[in-house]
């Protein structure tokens, strides 16, 4: 995996493994509407703060981790305003519409 720019992976086994994981969860949910994204990652924060889970030798390094996603993963109209398989209006995409308008003035 390439890490956005600023990111870098945590150095211990274990941590990495699960960093890898968190950031292949991101991933899949980075063409998610803004605000659904938003709550993503708050609620995967709220999984692994430390605070909440001191019990984890790993907690500390996961949730820094996360906090260097955070703008990477909520940057605005990372797919083109469209979810996959949605149409713009969130319905399910049926194939219509699926062309640019041409700009007729040339």
């Amino acid at each position: 995996h390439e890490l956005p720019y600023g990111c870098s992976w945590p150095t211990e086994p274990e941590t990495l493994k699960r960093a890898e994981a968190l950031y292949d969860e991101l991933s899949a949910k980075k063409c998610l509407p803004r605000t659904v994204r938003e709550k993503e990652l708050k609620n995967t924060c709220r999984r692994h703060h430390p605070d909440k889970n001191p019990a984890d030798i790993h907690s500390t390094e996961l949730f820094q981790f996360l906090q260097t996603l955070k703008e990477w993963f909520l940057e605005p109209d990372v797919c083109g305003g469209r979810v996959p398989g949605l149409g713009r209006n969130g319905s399910p995409w049926t194939g219509g519409d699926s062309k640019p308008q041409q700009d007729e003035r040339s």
